[in-house]
Parts: C-alpha cells; sequence; structure tokens
C-alpha cells in the first residue's frame, strides 16, 4: 500500500465485485468480461479515416487509460505471480438485481461466498446469469 502497510491474507483471497444498478447483458458475464479486459490488456485503439481533434484526443485518452491498466496489471502481477495466467478469474461484475438473487440465499459471509462461488467456474454460454445461477444452484443441490 501506498503508506507502507502490508496488507497479510493469512490463506484468504482477494475478489472483486463491481455492482451497477442496472442489468448490462452480456458484460455480465464472466467469460465475456474476462475476454474484454483481457483484449485491454493486449491492444489499443486506431482508427483509420480522418477525425475531428476532439475524436483524435479521445482515442488519445482511452490509450493512455489502456497503459495505464496494464501498468498496474504488470504491478498486480508482480505481487501476485499465480493470477497471470487468469487476471480476472476473481472479479465478477453484477447488477443490483443479480446481486439481491444472490442475496435470497446468503445468511452468512460464508453463504456469500459460497452462492458466488457458485458462478466461478460455470458457464452454459447463454449469456443469461439468472438462468445459469439458477441451473448451478440446482447441480449443486444434487451434489
Amino acid at each position: 500500500m501506498e503508506d507502507g502497510v502490508v496488507c497479510h491474507l493469512s490463506n484468504r483471497e482477494i475478489v472483486r465485485v463491481s455492482v451497477t444498478l442496472l442489468d448490462f447483458g452480456s458484460f455480465q458475464d464472466r467469460t465475456i468480461i474476462s475476454q474484454f479486459l483481457e483484449s485491454m490488456l493486449r491492444g489499443r485503439l486506431d482508427i483509420s479515416s480522418v477525425v475531428s481533434d476532439s475524436e483524435q484526443e479521445q482515442i488519445s485518452e482511452m490509450n493512455e487509460k489502456f497503459n495505464k491498466f496494464r501498468d498496474q496489471f504488470k504491478e498486480l502481477g508482480s505481487l501476485a505471480p499465480q493470477t497471470i495466467d487468469k487476471p480476472f478469474y476473481n472479479c465478477w461484475f453484477l447488477s443490483l438485481p443479480q446481486l439481491l438473487i444472490i442475496l435470497d440465499h446468503v445468511k452468512t459471509a460464508d453463504d456469500l461466498q459460497r452462492e458466488i462461488w457458485k458462478t466461478r467456474n460455470f458457464s452454459a454460454s447463454s449469456l443469461d446469469f439468472y438462468m445459469e445461477y439458477d441451473w448451478a444452484r440446482y447441480l449443486y443441490s444434487k451434489a
């Protein structure tokens, strides 16, 4: 951390959950958002047609943000090398309605982890969080 404080995880891991007010469709599918963010790590924006100065400035600003994103990723990768292969594995992008559906089955912090983890390795490629979460809950109930 900036002030030199060290945070010991004690065999715990950090997960990141971003919550939006409304649904963003396929962007809230873990596979899609992971692929999108990984593309941002490797890519840059270019335009082949003539654009106005303000549009070119916007593109330059986005590329600067991509560069900062890459720098942050490299720094995090040096702190936790195990995250390099799957950099966004511990990230969820949920809407408030999706989070409320998950919270219907939660009474404790352990319950919250268990419910979120049900979507961690599961994808039916439907791009429908609600159907996939319901299906994952069904499969876990049969295990």
